[in-house]
């Protein structure tokens, strides 16, 4: 679980958020304006007047977000809507997300076997394992959702790390799913030393978009085929 605290140097509030929510805990610094700001926009507790006026700013910043994520996605709609081969739809995929994250992978899935497709910040030129090991590849892949977290340190990850040049404390993997069958795998991270932003909404949103593109490319060729 990762955590945003005051002080996250302090092994007792640490230890003791790990036993109440049960799961191991990686903690990050905020400001205490950032703090404030956070538990009134989440959970409802009210910050003190001296805080909205300073972190006013912000505020509005925060409120502009949604409305430019929308024109992000629709972006996004126009630029799959008109592909005609899987190639572009990857593209277009990989482009957009790289706006966001710093590194970013589509591995293509046939049966447990994943081999690197595309890529941006990273080397994934021929790339093959297969995931009936255990990893982060064939989590995803068994539980048929995405993976958020660091990329642990285990056999079955040590090919992919090697690429990545070491193990990073924040990742997601998402699968690409066409009729309840993931045909492809969407890596991103910050680095391997930087946490993952809000930009992770965006991507599952071209994510999705690109699953239907890549059945309209399938159905297209089909027709023609005919």
């Amino acid at each position: 679980m990762h955590v945003a605290i005051l002080n996250p140097r302090s092994l007792s509030s640490v230890d003791e958020m790990r036993f109440l929510a049960g799961f191991d805990i990686i903690p990050y610094v905020i400001t205490e304006l950032r703090l404030l700001y956070c538990l009134e926009k989440y959970y409802g507790i009210k910050r003190d007047l001296r805080y909205i006026s300073v972190f006013g700013g912000e505020d509005a910043q925060e409120e502009k977000k949604p409305e430019d994520a929308v024109k992000q996605i629709l972006k996004g709609k126009e630029q799959v809507g008109v592909v005609r081969v899987k190639e572009e739809v990857i593209g277009i995929l990989l482009n957009e997300t790289k706006l966001v994250v710093s590194r970013a992978a589509v591995f293509l899935v046939k049966g447990s076997a994943v081999s690197g497709w595309k890529s941006r910040g990273v080397d994934i030129d021929q790339f093959d394992m297969s995931a009936d090991g255990q990893s982060v590849f064939s989590e995803v892949l068994s539980r048929k959702t995405y993976y958020r977290g660091p990329l642990l340190r285990i056999p079955g990850n040590a090919l992919f790390i090697e690429r990545l040049n070491g193990t990073p404390q924040d990742c997601c993997l998402m699968p690409v799913t066409i009729r309840d069958k993931i045909i492809g795998l969407l890596y991103v991270d910050n680095g391997n030393t930087s946490v993952l932003d809000a930009g992770l909404g965006y991507i599952n949103s071209l994510v999705t978009m690109a699953a239907v593109s890549f059945e309209i490319v399938i159905l297209r060729k089909k027709l023609f085929d005919l």
